[in-house]
C-alpha cells in the first residue's frame, strides 16, 4: 500500500511484502465482517476461528508501515515542504475525502435513500468526525505521518545505529509492553509522550533497510510462528473460557505479539536491492499487484459489504474452501478493477507532466532569450 512512487532501484521484496499484506487485510476484513453479521447464528468454534483469523492477520498493516519507512525515511531522498504538500499530503487527503463521500453515497443507495446535497454534507461530516467506513482510519494515520515526516526524517538521518536501536527499544517498551500490561488491568504510571505504536513500525522498516537490524530467515520464521501461536492460544482462552483480560492485547496493533509477528514477517521476506530472483513475467505480475494494492485497500470493503451484508452471502455455509476462494477472488477482482480505474488517472498524470515540462522549457527559453538581449545591449 506504499504511496510514494517507484524507487530508482526497485526492491521487489518490498513489493512482495505489500502484496501479501494486502491479501491478509482482505482475509482479516472478510472474517471480521462475517463474524459480526452472523455472530448469533454460528457456533463458538466458528466464532473463535473467525476472530482468531482476524487477530492473526493483524501484522499486515504494520508491514505496510514498515515498507513505507524503508522508503520515505531513506536519507538520499529530498523532501522539501513544497514536495510534501504537493505530492505526499494529497495522496492521503484526496482519497480520504473522495472515498468518504463515495462510501456515503453507497450507504444511502443501499439503504434506499435519495441522493441529495445532504448526502454530500453527511459525507463531509463523517469524514471530519471519523465516522465513515472504519478502514479509512489508515488514511488518517498516513496524513498524520506525512505532516510530521520532515521531523521523522531528521531523526532517521541524524541517528547512528546505536541511537536508532535505542529509539526502537524505548518505543517497544513504552508503546507495546507497558500498554499490554495496562490492558490487563495492572496500573502502570510510566509513559512517554507518543500516542501510538505506528511510528515504531515506520522506524523499524527503516532500520531493516539500513541493515541496522538483521535477523536471519530461520530466526525470522521462528519469531513469526511463536508469536502467531501465542495469539491463537490467547484467542482460544479468551472465547472458550470467556477471559476478557486478553482482549486489549488481541485487539491492538501495539500488542507485543503483533510487533513480533510484523518484525518476523518483514525480516523473513525482506532482501537487499538486486538480490531478488524471478523471471521478468513474475516480477511484472508482482509489480502490477503492488501498484494497485492501495486501491485494493480502499475499494475491497465495497464488495465485502455488498456481498456479505446486502446480498446476505453466508460464508460459514461455504466452509473453509469457500472462504479462501472468496478472499482470493476478491483480491484478484479488486486488483484488476483498480488497474482499469487507474488508466485514465495515469493518462491525466502524463498529460499534466508533459504540460508542466513544456511550460518549464518555454520559461527557460524566455529567460535565456532575455539574458541574450541584455548581454547584447
Amino acid at each position: 500500500m506504499d504511496l510514494h512512487g517507484k524507487p530508482l532501484n526497485r526492491n521487489y521484496s518490498l513489493s512482495l511484502i505489500r502484496v501479501i499484506s494486502c491479501l491478509a487485510i482482505i482475509v482479516l476484513h472478510t472474517a471480521n465482517v462475517s463474524e459480526m453479521l452472523y455472530r448469533d447464528d454460528i457456533s463458538l468454534y466458528e466464532q473463535t476461528c473467525s476472530m482468531g483469523t482476524v487477530y492473526i492477520m493483524m501484522w499486515a498493516v504494520p508491514c505496510f508501515l514498515m515498507t513505507s519507512g524503508a522508503l520515505i525515511l531513506e536519507p538520499s531522498r529530498e523532501l522539501p515542504l513544497k514536495k510534501l504538500f504537493k505530492k505526499y499530503v494529497p495522496k492521503a487527503l484526496i482519497p480520504l475525502v473522495f472515498f468518504g463521500i463515495v462510501f456515503q453515497i453507497i450507504d444511502e443507495v443501499m439503504d434506499g435513500n435519495e441522493i441529495s446535497i445532504d448526502t454530500l454534507k453527511r459525507g463531509i461530516y463523517e469524514i471530519c468526525t471519523g465516522k465513515s467506513w472504519a478502514h479509512l482510519w489508515y488514511l488518517y494515520l498516513l496524513l498524520g505521518i506525512y505532516l510530521l515526516l520532515p521531523f521523522y526524517r531528521m531523526i532517521a538521518k541524524g541517528s547512528d545505529e546505536k541511537m536508532l536501536r535505542y529509539l526502537l527499544i524505548v518505543y517497544f517498551v513504552f508503546l507495546s509492553i507497558i500498554q499490554a500490561v495496562k490492558s490487563t488491568g495492572i496500573p502502570i504510571a510510566f509513559n512517554i509522550q507518543v500516542s501510538g505504536i505506528y511510528i515504531f513500525y515506520l522506524f523499524a522498516g527503516y532500520a531493516f533497510s539500513q541493515k541496522i537490524i538483521r535477523i536471519n530467515k530461520v530466526a525470522s520464521f521462528f519469531i513469526f510462528f511463536v508469536s502467531t501461536a501465542f495469539i491463537a492460544i490467547l484467542t482460544y482462552r479468551s472465547y472458550y473460557y470467556e477471559i476478557e483480560t486478553f482482549d486489549g492485547i488481541l485487539e491492538s496493533y501495539a500488542s507485543p505479539f503483533v510487533v513480533l509477528q510484523s518484525i518476523g514477517f518483514f525480516s523473513f521476506f525482506y532482501s537487499d536491492v538486486g538480490k531478488e530472483t524471478g523471471d521478468k513475467l513474475s516480477l511484472k505480475i508482482l509489480n502490477f499487484f503492488d501498484e494497485n494494492s492501495f486501491g485494493v485497500y480502499l475499494i475491497h470493503m465495497i464488495f465485502i459489504r455488498i456481498v456479505l451484508r446486502y446480498q446476505e452471502v453466508n460464508l460459514y455455509e461455504k466452509g473453509i474452501l469457500g472462504f479462501v476462494f472468496y478472499c482470493l477472488l476478491l483480491f484478484v477482482v479488486t486488483t484488476v478493477l483498480t488497474g482499469i480505474l487507474r488508466i485514465p488517472l495515469k493518462f491525466f498524470r502524463k498529460v499534466s507532466a508533459f504540460i508542466i515540462q513544456t511550460q518549464n522549457q518555454d520559461n527557460l527559453k524566455a529567460k535565456t532569450f532575455a539574458r541574450t538581449n541584455i548581454s547584447g545591449k
